[in-house]
């Protein structure tokens, strides 16, 4: 009886981690997407609320940088692939 207690705890903490995983990655495909309300709406933890927040200000560094011809500075803050073309496209 012990060991079906145990299998079955194991298994409640697999679909638990199974569970945070997917949340995690819904949320940062969230951010990535710049969908801040999507985001805000999965924002659970202090952690996720500030990321979020943190998200916010650099995507708006970011095209302040991009709209005032500063690439540098667009690039230091740029992180994806897309966001690092984009400052490339805006400011040849």
């Amino acid at each position: 009886m012990f060991f079906v207690f145990v299998c079955y705890q194991g298994d409640t903490e697999a679909a638990r981690l199974q569970a945070a995983r997917e949340h995690e990655a819904e949320f940062v495909v969230a951010i990535r997407a710049y969908d801040w309300e999507k985001a805000k709406a999965l924002a659970v933890s202090q952690q996720e609320k500030e990321d979020l927040v943190d998200s916010i200000v650099r995507v708006k560094y970011l095209d302040y940088y991009k709209n005032s011809g500063d690439k540098d500075k667009a690039l230091e803050i740029a992180i994806t692939e897309a966001e690092i073309e984009s400052v490339q496209t805006a400011i040849p």
